[in-house]
Formats: C-alpha cells, structure tokens, sequence
C-alpha cells in the first residue's frame, strides 16, 4: 500500500518521501502535515457550515479519484 501510495502525486494526497522494507524494523516516512484532524475541528467548533464541509468533501473526493485513476 505504500509503495502505491509513493506513485501518486495529487495536492490533497501527503507524499510518502522514503521508504525502507530491507530493516529489521521497515518504516516509512512522510511529511507533518499542520492542522490537525477533521474529527479534533469538529469537537472544537462543532459541524461545519455547509459551504465549507461541500468544499471539504469536494477536495476528498478529487483525491481519491486521482488514487482510482492511477
């Protein structure tokens, strides 16, 4: 799954930047991306307007076309 994770290049996708599966502890690593997560903007905030969960979505579901179609 990584290493067709490392294939795609898409703005709202994080890049894998190195991989290494010859160790005797196989890692991966990618950059931080700031901003924390949906469920911890939620649970600060409550529900987001609906214009900004639409564009939310709209930015999710262009990436996981890009993952599809590669």
């Amino acid at each position: 799954e990584v290493r067709a994770l490392a294939r795609l290049d898409h703005d709202h996708i994080v890049k894998v930047l190195a991989t290494d599966f010859h160790r005797a502890d196989p890692y991966f690593t990618m950059p931080c991306v700031p901003g924390g997560s949906l469920a911890g903007r939620v649970a600060a905030g409550g529900p987001l307007a609906p214009r900004e969960a639409a564009g939310l979505m709209a930015q999710v579901a262009r990436a996981v076309q890009a993952a599809h179609d590669a």
